[in-house]
């Protein structure tokens, strides 16, 4: 029964329930049967998927956050609280943030156009070195723009920010 699909095995049930319904010899209402006009009510539509993105068009500015571990990287900047949360791009096209940080010039801000996942997780891309990363907040940019001078005048960056 796991080949088949729900709305399958649905579509199955709801034919059985008809034929049950009208091959009633007596005239009747058993209220053992389920009238034919309520099975639209006990079938409920099958579950929609959620997208992960809850606000679009969320522009926030990041600083790279430099910490000794495997875990996210990146603040989101002005905080009080030092929440960490890991970023992704939305297409190969744009500059990863993950790859900027050359290891030694801080501090490395940009400033991101996208959306929030509805859930804490890892970006399914998220490279870790050793050990179990947290989980954390995944902001998922389709634009970005580097705030830092020195990251900025880098000419190696020949790929689109947008």
């Amino acid at each position: 029964m796991s080949y088949l699909s729900k709305s399958f095995v649905s579509a199955l049930v709801i034919v059985c329930l008809i034929v049950i319904s009208t091959s009633a010899k007596s005239k009747k209402k058993n209220n053992n049967l389920i009238q034919a006009a309520d099975i639209p009510k006990m079938i409920k539509p099958p579950k929609q998927r959620i997208k992960p993105e809850t606000v679009k068009n969320t522009v926030i500015t990041v600083a790279y956050g430099a910490v000794a571990c495997t875990c996210a990287q990146w603040v989101i900047y002005p905080t009080q609280n030092r929440e960490y949360i890991y970023l992704e791009r939305t297409n190969k096209r744009l500059i990863d943030a993950n790859d900027l940080w050359d290891g030694a010039h801080l501090p490395l801000l940009l400033k991101l156009t996208g959306s929030f996942y509805k859930n804490k997780g890892i970006p399914p891309n998220y490279r870790e070195v050793k050990g179990s990363p947290d989980s954390a907040r995944i902001f998922k940019y389709r634009k970005i723009e580097i705030l830092s001078t020195y990251f900025r005048n880098k000419k190696h960056w020949r790929i689109n920010t947008n």
